[in-house]
């Protein structure tokens, strides 16, 4: 993201359901929606999201492909704004983040049988969105969505969220506030809950995304929150054989 559009006071952003909502209008009169693959579904809901933000103002193009930079993770390129307390992030270049799969992890000997539990796959923007409108209600952050860019390499989308001040927290504190959250742990998987009651699966809840704030409260912030659908509910125990 460059400098001029990170100062862009006309482009405060927009509430990721928002979006969401414009989106998911859009690919509802489009035929055909249901049961096509991850990938073409990504791509569909790619460039009819690049014609929302277009019709916004709040697209853009580079001519050069996107760097990487030393904040850089597995999702997003990452800036830190500590005049104005704020975090910019752009999902990687034709990547709009992770959602949950279903993930198959073979036992260490011969005569362990595999197991099927969740894992990170590539989102698509829809699911992206829902991700960050879910953060924002369950925990409280102000994520905000301003705009798509286009690079040679793929399209990405922007973000901003208030920066906060924290210590990464031990997993050990991590399941308990999850848990008197009432959210159910998957066994055998660290950093992963399921909460019945709102029906959302929760992967990546590991130190490395949950603070531990100065007042003492726990703040997720980068954790992959979807709704599962039932083939994944089923395999992973969460409703009847």
């Amino acid at each position: 993201m460059s400098n001029d559009r990170r100062n862009d006071s006309k482009n405060q952003g927009y509430e990721p359901g928002v979006i969401l909502a414009d989106l998911c209008r859009i690919r509802s009169a489009e035929p055909a929606g249901l049961g096509l693959a991850r990938e073409i579904r990504t791509d569909l809901e790619s460039e009819s999201l690049a014609a929302i933000f277009d019709a916004k103002g709040a697209l853009w193009t580079e001519v050069a492909p996107q760097q990487s930079d030393e904040l850089t993770g597995g999702e997003h390129l990452v800036y830190l704004d500590e005049a104005h307390g704020r975090v910019f992030k752009s999902t990687k270049p034709g990547k709009f983040g992770f959602s949950v799969g279903r993930e198959l992890v073979r036992g260490k000997g011969r005569r362990t049988p595999p197991r099927v539990t969740a894992g990170l796959i590539d989102a698509t923007p829809a699911e992206y969105l829902a991700r960050l409108a879910w953060q924002n209600e369950l925990f409280g952050d102000s994520l905000r969505v301003h705009g798509m860019t286009e690079y040679p390499n793929g399209r990405t989308i922007l973000t901003t969220q208030p920066f906060v001040w924290g210590e990464r927290t031990e997993q050990e504190q991590i399941n308990a506030w999850f848990q008197a959250e009432g959210w159910q742990p998957l066994p055998r998987k660290d950093g992963a809950f399921y909460h019945a009651v709102r029906d959302l699966l929760i992967l990546d809840a590991l130190p490395r995304n949950v603070l531990t704030r100065p007042d003492g409260s726990i703040f997720p912030f980068d954790v992959v929150i979807v709704r599962p659908g039932d083939d994944l509910k089923w395999s992973l125990g969460l409703t009847p054989a």
